[in-house]
């Protein structure tokens, strides 16, 4: 965006700083995408155990399967959070905050 504001406005410029900037957009949207695939499924994970059919479980291996699944619902309960270099949360909502400000950015410098 700086290169963008101290050069000329030619459409050429304009052209492959805005390409750039379309393509580091992109290539972070991937990266955020998966890990808010990975919290949204986290989330759901313990409700999917519970529904799984573990009451219908009968015989000598039944009170073992129900206590390990007990602590494994237990478990999933924790949120998970993916975190980029200790600093930021990746997930959808952070993905579209960077978006927002870096258009925002771009609108008052340019």
């Amino acid at each position: 965006m700086a290169q963008m504001l101290e050069s000329e406005r030619s459409f050429s410029s304009v052209l492959a700083t805005t390409s750039s900037l379309t393509a580091l957009l992109l290539s972070t949207g991937c990266f955020m995408w998966n890990a808010g695939d990975i919290t949204v499924e986290a989330e759901a994970l313990p409700t999917a155990m519970y529904s799984s059919g573990w009451q219908n479980c009968v015989g000598d291996a039944a009170l073992r399967t129900r206590k390990l699944l007990v602590i494994a619902m237990m478990q999933a309960q924790v949120p998970v959070s993916i975190r980029a270099f200790g600093v930021i949360t990746v997930s959808y909502e952070s993905y579209v905050s960077i978006v927002k400000s870096s258009y925002s950015m771009f609108s008052v410098l340019y």
